[in-house]
């Protein structure tokens, strides 16, 4: 994952802010309480310093990844056990990628190693099911940028034939021990 912080200590925020921005990092700052890439704002210089007290209380930056490109393009891949349902790369109009903010989607193959990234990420935070969000860098190393407990699947539903919500159903139901009386 990329250097992250995530605090409710906002002079240790703006320290660690400062420290980065004069090593020539970039960050983004992502809502604790958010989805659907509301909210996201990347800060690259000191006079995009905001006012972090309105953050409800805690900070969650993490160290902006530079794929190289004019607009931003990252991966999801959507995990149910320890089964990768489908993939797709975002493609946003500006460096967001979410489908809600104009993201484009399509679907795409990833490398085998690439995937075991994405299930062992959701496997480690112990989730029946996740949408893990991928980033490549320049140099081509993979970053685990978020594992998302409630995943959007609007988006990669239009990749896939596969059905998305009947690989949940089918996890829970094999691991509930319930029966479907049909």
């Amino acid at each position: 994952t990329p250097n992250t912080i995530y605090s409710s200590n906002l002079h240790y925020i703006y320290k660690r802010l400062r420290q980065g921005l004069d090593a020539g990092k970039e960050f983004v700052l992502k809502p604790v309480f958010g989805s659907q890439g509301k909210g996201l704002q990347r800060v690259s210089n000191h006079q995009q310093l905001i006012d972090l007290s309105e953050m409800h209380g805690v900070v969650y930056l993490q160290e902006f990844i530079d794929a190289g490109f004019d607009v931003g393009v990252d991966y999801r891949v959507f995990v149910v056990g320890d089964k990768v349902i489908s993939n797709m790369k975002r493609t946003g109009e500006s460096w967001i990628t979410n489908v809600a903010q104009g993201g484009q989607v399509e679907p795409v193959h990833l490398d085998k190693p690439i995937l075991k990234l994405a299930v062992d990420a959701a496997n480690a935070m112990k989730m029946d099911y996740a949408g893990v969000d991928l980033m490549q860098d320049k140099e081509g190393q993979f970053w685990v940028t978020e594992i998302n407990s409630v995943p959007a699947w609007k988006g990669l539903q239009a990749t896939t034939e596969k059905q998305i919500v009947d690989a949940i159903v089918d996890h829970f139901l094999v691991h509930s021990g319930l029966t479907v009386l049909s």
